[in-house]
């Protein structure tokens, strides 16, 4: 059982990068188990019962069982977009917990370290000095969000919508996560910022900074975005008292997958084993995170952002992975 303190002042722990506490190694599908169909050699056999046929049958039909329980894992945790690439992580990350023991923050900061490591997401690490990735732990999660709200304008930008910057203040959830994000060509480069934009002849002074899509990055073909999305920040809001009913280990994987992928607020992964249904007491409880959750961000990062068929290419990554 976690313990969490009352947050007053936000106390830093910027992760090292060479502290690893939980190894995270991939781990290996079960198959299903082959039967052996008996036979007697002395008679003929029917064609219809004939062994490769039955093997092949019910090989093809657990393959399908497993896309269809990946297709709805994906579709049930990511967040898609119509004409956009899924969004990630193509900036280093710097990390900090905040409102708990210096022993709990590190433990969740080495876990995050770790699992960022195996799927390739780039670590700030001793050059980490602008934190872009907050995770606080309190016992009065709506007043810290209030409080950001009312006098910290940039941590909470309204580039998804104010819908979405209502639910994350108003939200009931044990966990809740901001993603802040921003376009950007396929060189590299950020788009530029959007300023006096006019509407209907009425200057309106906005800056919508990383919202904007960035200007002249058509590149003539289908196959392609002409820019993909990448997470510039992301601020988790854990209530300390729901928390409580995990262990540190449940508590650091929950926010480790959050962190590197924008997951639904609500996620129905439908019959996928994962560490997202761990504040479901009807659903199994897991202990960390699922080889379906490792294999997703393997997917996510793996594949090419840029592509069009990107969601289709880590469904595919995944079903190699767990197929193994």
């Amino acid at each position: 059982m976690i313990r969490t303190i009352h947050v007053s002042r936000l106390l830093v722990l910027v992760a090292a990068t060479a502290a690893v506490i939980l190894p995270f190694r991939p781990e290996n599908a079960r198959s299903a188990q082959s039967q052996t169909l008996a036979q007697d050699s002395t008679r003929p056999q029917d064609s219809s019962t004939a062994a490769p046929k039955g093997i092949d049958t019910v090989t093809i039909e657990g393959q399908r069982q497993v896309k269809r329980q990946i297709d709805s894992f994906v579709y049930g945790a990511a967040v898609t977009y119509m004409n956009d690439s899924l969004m990630r992580w193509d900036t280093p990350i710097c990390p900090i917990v905040a409102g708990l023991p210096s022993s709990q923050g590190e433990f969740i900061l080495a876990r995050l370290s770790q699992v960022a490591q195996d799927v390739h997401v780039k670590l700030a690490g001793e050059h980490c000095k602008e934190p872009n990735l907050l995770v606080v732990v309190s016992d009065q999660p709506d007043t810290i969000a209030r409080h950001w709200a009312e006098h910290d304008k940039t941590r909470l930008g309204s580039c998804n919508g104010l819908d979405y910057r209502k639910d994350f203040l108003n939200s009931q959830r044990p966990v809740r996560v901001f993603y802040n994000g921003k376009f950007r060509g396929q060189d590299g480069e950020a788009g530029p910022e959007i300023s006096d934009y006019s509407v209907i002849g009425l200057n309106l002074d906005f800056r919508f900074g990383p919202c904007s899509r960035p200007g002249g990055v058509a590149i003539g073909t289908r196959l392609r975005y002409g820019a993909i999305q990448e997470m510039e920040s992301v601020i988790i809001l854990v209530d300390g008292r729901r928390a409580n009913e995990l262990n540190i280990g449940q508590l650091a994987d929950y926010i480790t997958l959050v962190a590197l992928a924008q997951i639904r607020p609500d996620p129905n992964t439908g019959t996928a084993p994962t560490i997202l249904t761990v504040f479901d007491r009807e659903a199994p409880q897991l202990q960390g995170m699922s080889i379906w959750d490792q294999s997703y961000l393997r997917g996510l990062y793996g594949t090419k952002q840029s592509s069009v068929i990107q969601t289709s290419l880590i469904k595919a990554s995944m079903f190699d992975q767990l197929r193994r």
